[in-house]
């Protein structure tokens, strides 16, 4: 059997000329908490994938603001291709998704050890989409969630990623997912009197996740069977999750007669007590979006929203426009700031981020040149054509980038110029199957001439066994 190959070689051409064309610059633009938990299951709609959340380098010293490379995460599987399609800090430059990582806590040592990591994606911050424990747009490291939606199973991950399963006709019971390296999910239907429905998704290397018939994660068990306990509430509220050297965190919620956010304002870990700070007021934009988190130390990160600057009806007030980060008062000295910003983003009209910069945006002294202090690692994106979307670097140097859709998931086929600070892999073009599996990667020179290829072979499971050039 022939394998289809989707290749990016007719344009090339293409995509040479748009690094010469004169693009316009791209446009700068700036409802209320719903129930914590989605409706039952076999209901609710899963929300819109957030794509691969790419790793990238630790942002300037702040080891909170990204995901870093082969970091494992307790729930949520890597790409398999591991291709990198975010810039900055990161945006996906396919669809225009601002991806954040943060972490409270880092995972305690040992197997599966605990950890306080949150995930927020700007394209799952609206109130269309569930609301997660932590507000709109984020999810702990433990908020993997299951949905049935007719003959398919689909499993949103902690870091936003959405992955579909088909049930599997030859085998009644299992789903499977396009590419084997997804695995697989097994479903148990109820017994009445016994017990209730349940869901088991089973990775290549041996990780089993459970879900119970709401469709909530409750046991993580790895290969060699230490598992993570994750036990809920009546409703389906997490409210402790305990790893296999017995260490455990607890979650606190907000009252439920709160006219406001009424997730989770607290997590109490073997370190210390994290809290966290929710807009509550009805009659102002933006309500049930995170806007502070404290360390048991002291230490406030705050963060900021399309909601926070001064309109009356923000196009996005759930988008986030920039992270902060305050110093304990007993860290502070006489003259010191109190609150440094890390980092500010924009996003245009279709609620695209288009802006990513360290910092303060690039702005002029009175003399007309750039401020030292401000535009650090600025990029800004055009999305230039459905296929096609546009980078410039901080040193006003283009990017383009080509990519497709494979079975509705984005693909990267190209990235021709010089990139930036913390992008991707540049001066490459990608092929793939027809699953949407990458089959070779091939580095060029600046005239788009390859250089050396890169092919992938897989084993029956869909793992990458052998890289060849």
């Amino acid at each position: 059997m022939t394998t289809a190959r989707i290749s990016v070689r007719p344009l090339l051409a293409h995509a040479l000329l748009g690094l010469l064309l004169a693009l316009p610059p791209a446009v700068f633009a700036a409802t209320s908490g719903a129930s914590l938990l989605p409706a039952t299951n076999q209901q609710s709609r899963p929300p819109s994938s957030a794509s691969d959340p790419t790793c990238v380098s630790i942002d300037g010293g702040d080891p909170a603001a990204a995901r870093p490379c082969g970091d494992e995460a307790p729930a949520s599987q890597d790409s398999p291709d591991g291709i990198a399609h975010g810039a900055g800090n990161p945006i996906d430059v396919i669809t225009g998704n601002k991806y954040q990582r943060e972490t409270d806590l880092a995972a305690l040592p040992g197997v599966l050890g605990i950890e306080i990591v949150r995930h927020y994606n700007s394209a799952q911050a609206g109130t269309d989409a569930p609301l997660g424990l932590l507000g709109r747009g984020w999810r702990l490291s433990y908020e993997t969630d299951l949905y049935v939606s007719g003959q398919q199973v689909h499993i949103v991950q902690a870091d936003g990623t959405r992955l579909v399963f088909v049930a599997d006709g030859r085998q009644p019971g299992h789903h499977r997912h396009a590419d084997p390296a997804r695995g697989w999910v097994q479903v148990r239907a109820a017994v009445p009197g016994v017990r209730a429905a349940s869901y088991r998704w089973t990775w290549p290397e041996g990780r089993e996740l459970e879900f119970d018939a709401r469709g909530k994660l409750v046991q993580i068990r790895t290969a060699t069977g230490e598992f993570v306990s994750l036990a809920r509430g009546v409703d389906g509220e997490l409210v402790k999750v305990t790893d296999p050297q017995g260490r455990s965190l607890s979650f606190e919620y907000a009252p439920r007669t709160s006219r406001g956010f009424r997730g989770v304002i607290a997590i109490t870990s073997p370190l210390g007590r994290f809290t966290y700070a929710h807009q509550n007021a009805r009659a102002v934009p933006g309500l049930s979006n995170l806007i502070a988190a404290t360390h048991p130390d002291g230490a406030v990160r705050r963060y900021h929203y399309g909601a926070d600057h001064g309109e009356t009806a923000p196009a996005w007030p759930h988008h986030l426009t920039g992270i902060s980060l305050a110093a304990p008062m007993a860290a502070r000295t006489e003259g010191q700031a109190g609150e440094r910003r890390l980092s500010t983003y924009a996003y245009d009209r279709a609620g695209r981020a288009i802006m990513s910069v360290r910092g303060a945006p690039r702005a002029l002294d009175q003399s007309g040149q750039p401020r030292a202090d401000t535009g650090i690692e600025q990029i800004e994106l055009e999305f230039a054509a459905p296929d096609r979307t546009v980078l410039t670097n901080s040193l006003g140097q283009r990017t383009t980038y080509l990519h497709t859709r494979i079975h509705g998931e984005p693909r990267l086929l190209a990235a021709i110029g010089p990139g930036c600070a913390r992008c991707g892999e540049t001066n490459v073009r990608y092929q793939y199957d027809d699953r949407g599996r990458l089959l070779s990667s091939t580095r060029l020179d600046h005239a788009g001439q390859p250089l050396a290829a890169t092919t992938v072979e897989r084993d029956l499971a869909g793992r990458v066994v052998r890289r060849s050039r």
